[in-house]
């Protein structure tokens, strides 16, 4: 029998939303397979190579693996990140304000520990990065929007926020991913606005999850909007390094102390070899267009699909070209319901035309209502070089099914 604190952690299992990802790389991609599933930047030359120069360089410092990195982190390392921020958002940003975590989802986890008591919830929308896990982890409840038009988020999500807040005043933590993943838009400045606005009426921590900013062509950065938001990030998606499992919180001064100190009585810090990496692929960052040259790979990707895909606007399909970040969304609705099927099936005969992509149903808590959720199909272009390629199958698939073949 499954005792009741097992049935409670498996509410917050990530296996069902990251499963294909775990096989990656054991499973050889057949000849001619496009794959669009894999949710992480990989595939370009230069990161590679910026990669293997960090392990030559850490091979020089290999006394410091035999110390404790403590929870302040490596302080060489959040300098470079206080730079990197200042270049990118013109803030600055003090490197005792930075805190390194075991990759973004654990600093979410810490901030959700540190903000909210059990009991508390927290609002973000669906389809999304599964939040819910690791606020579920820390006793923190979803208040969740779940949008049948994923497309709706940018003029809808901070009027949405406004009544929840209204209707329940245990929310305590807000989460704006700019741009979003995967829906792949940026909140207009009237949403903006009315979230800032009634996160300050209401004491609502506002968290940004900001691992696409490097993605997403040169505008204003929404943190100018927000006195006192709490910023997360990725060298996941920012370098196409998952493997590293690094992140970092900047948090305004006064709260740094209470997410060291909910991160010291769990752990001793991050893994110093992660630490020594990750200084030396900044050192490159700071000193090249490396960060740049990523960025403008995943533009090339998106342009390339983009291409073929609207081609399927006629079959009933919705798909609006990203502001930012490595994923697209494709609404089947229309698509569906015309021929009695669902988005898994689609997703299957996007297969047999040589396409990997995952279907919506992987993207949404356990317990979400079918009938709420939009028919989607979500699309990666960071592992997938052949866009353009990948984009003619996709519009071959989706003409068979229209045919009834």
């Amino acid at each position: 029998m499954i005792s009741r604190r097992a049935q409670h952690e498996m509410r917050s299992d990530l296996t069902k939303f990251f499963s294909s990802f775990f096989r990656e790389y054991e499973q050889k991609t057949t000849n001619g397979m496009f794959d669009l599933s894999i949710g992480n930047v990989c595939g370009i030359p230069a990161v590679e190579e910026t990669l293997l120069t960090a392990l030559k360089h850490v091979g020089q410092k290999v006394s410091r693996l035999t110390k404790y990195p403590g929870t302040q982190g490596y302080f060489p390392l959040n300098q470079k990140i206080a730079e990197l921020v200042k270049r990118e958002t013109k803030k600055t940003v003090n490197p005792e304000d930075i805190i390194l975590t075991n990759g973004a989802l654990d600093g979410l986890y810490q901030l959700f520990y540190t903000m909210c008591n059990p009991g508390d919830y927290f609002y973000y929308c669906s389809p999304s990065f599964p939040y819910w896990s690791p606020a579920d982890k820390a006793g923190v409840k979803s208040s969740v929007v779940v949008y049948k038009n994923p497309f709706d988020y940018a003029h809808t999500y901070g009027s949405i926020f406004q009544k929840k807040v209204q209707q329940n005043k245990l929310i305590k933590l807000a989460v704006v991913n700019e741009p979003h993943n995967p829906i792949g838009k940026s909140l207009e400045p009237e949403q903006i606005k009315i979230l800032r606005d009634t996160a300050n009426d209401n004491d609502v921590q506002i968290v940004l999850d900001e691992v696409y900013r490097s993605f997403a062509p040169e505008k204003k950065w929404i943190g100018e909007s927000f006195d006192n938001a709490v910023m997360v990030d990725s060298f996941s998606k920012r370098f196409g390094m998952p493997g590293l499992r690094l992140g970092f919180i900047h948090a305004p001064k006064e709260i740094v102390p209470y997410v060291r100190a909910g991160m010291a009585n769990q752990v001793v810090g991050m893994n110093m070899l992660t630490a020594l990496v990750a200084d030396s692929v900044l050192e490159t960052a700071l000193t090249t267009n490396f960060t740049k040259f990523i960025a403008r790979e995943i533009a090339r990707r998106q342009s390339k699909l983009d291409n073929a895909l609207r081609k399927i606007s006629s079959y009933g399909v919705v798909t609006h070209r990203p502001e930012g970040g490595i994923y697209r969304l494709l609404a089947v609705d229309e698509l569906v319901e015309n021929n009695k099927m669902d988005a898994l099936t689609v997703c299957q005969q996007l297969e047999k035309h040589h396409v990997k992509a995952v279907p919506g149903i992987k993207l949404f808590a356990d317990g979400t209502d079918p009938v709420r959720s939009p028919k989607i199909l979500r699309l990666s272009v960071g592992g997938e070089p052949h866009t353009e390629e990948a984009g003619e199958k996709i519009v071959e698939a989706i003409e068979e099914i229209a045919r009834g073949s």
